[in-house]
């Protein structure tokens, strides 16, 4: 085998490195547009989420508790002694709510004005939306269905309502402990409904 100089290596060397340049120099000018790599996404997508419509209310203050009370003699959580229900929505829509509940005494005949009921904004002011109500005015606990609140708005700042109770121990009232459940029940107020 014979040996290359370097002269010939020199000169196959000059050659390879001509013909690259010229390979490189003839892709770059036949290519319209090269595509190169800048870092930039040149390109836009598209992120799309569907939020289910639910209703969620939740009690924050679920216990009222009045203590001893004579009978005739009234007391309400308007003065907030003892504090009122504090009812939150927390679903992602804006909902009715009706109130009912089983008798508070054994006299005095139920529903009746000595266990009435009314709701109000004054936990955080908003909480309905546009000339939506709620019963500002107490009213005769029912036993179901009774309407209490209507349109109560979801938003975190503008959620929850106080629910206040009203009671008078009727005359010939049996002593002893006195206990009644209050059910709220929320529904959907139907989307265009609530001023939104």
């Amino acid at each position: 085998m014979t040996e290359i100089n370097n002269e010939v290596l020199a000169v196959l060397v000059i050659a390879a490195m001509a013909i690259s340049l010229a390979g490189t120099f003839t892709t770059l000018t036949l290519v319209t547009e090269p595509e190169m790599i800048t870092g930039f996404a040149a390109h836009t997508g598209l992120t799309n989420v569907s939020i289910p419509r639910y209703g969620d209310i939740t009690l924050n203050v679920a216990l009222v508790n009045f203590n001893d009370i004579a009978t005739g003699q009234s007391n309400s959580t308007s003065d907030y002694d003892p504090h009122p229900f504090v009812l939150e929505n927390n679903g992602s829509t804006f909902v009715n709510v009706t109130v009912g509940a089983d008798a508070l005494w054994v006299y005095g005949g139920f529903p009746a004005t000595t266990y009435q009921v009314n709701a109000s904004d004054d936990n955080e002011t908003g909480t309905l939306s546009g000339t939506d109500g709620y019963a500002a005015s107490f009213f005769n606990m029912p036993a179901s269905g009774g309407n209490l609140i209507q349109c109560m708005n979801y938003s975190d700042t503008t959620d929850a309502m106080n629910v206040h109770i009203s009671i008078t121990v009727p005359g010939g009232e049996t002593s002893g402990y006195k206990e009644s459940t209050v059910t709220f029940t929320g529904s959907d107020a139907l989307q265009g409904n609530c001023g939104e």
